[in-house]
């Protein structure tokens, strides 16, 4: 799927074009718009989506700030996150917790 090509519907979009290659295209401004997560949508579009906003008003109700802080950076949780960072380095995270989060596609392209 390409998201770049897609439409909103019940909060994900929907390709309305048959994907052609599997490529990335390297137009200025085109990969911000293919780098996005499992629903197609940014972190700020999700933050915009009805049903995200119904999410995120019971996760503030019912989570303390930190913990809210971490729901509202990624709604959907789809943010990739390299396995070898530093900041894993400094956590001494384990290996689960290293892999947990490298298949999510949303920033994969501008993270590595």
């Amino acid at each position: 799927m390409e998201a770049s090509h897609g439409r909103p519907h019940n909060g994900v979009k929907i390709p309305t074009q048959s994907t052609i290659t599997y490529a990335f295209c390297n137009l200025k401004g085109s990969r911000a718009k293919q780098d996005v997560g499992f629903n197609g949508l940014t972190d700020e579009e999700e933050r915009q989506f009805s049903s995200y906003q119904n999410f995120l008003t019971t996760a503030r109700a019912n989570t303390n700030q930190a913990v809210f802080d971490s729901i509202w950076a990624d709604p959907a949780n789809d943010d990739y996150h390299y396995f070898r960072g530093s900041d894993w380095d400094a956590k001494q995270a384990s290996i689960l917790e290293r892999y947990k989060r490298i298949n999510n596609p949303q920033g994969k392209l501008t993270r590595q």
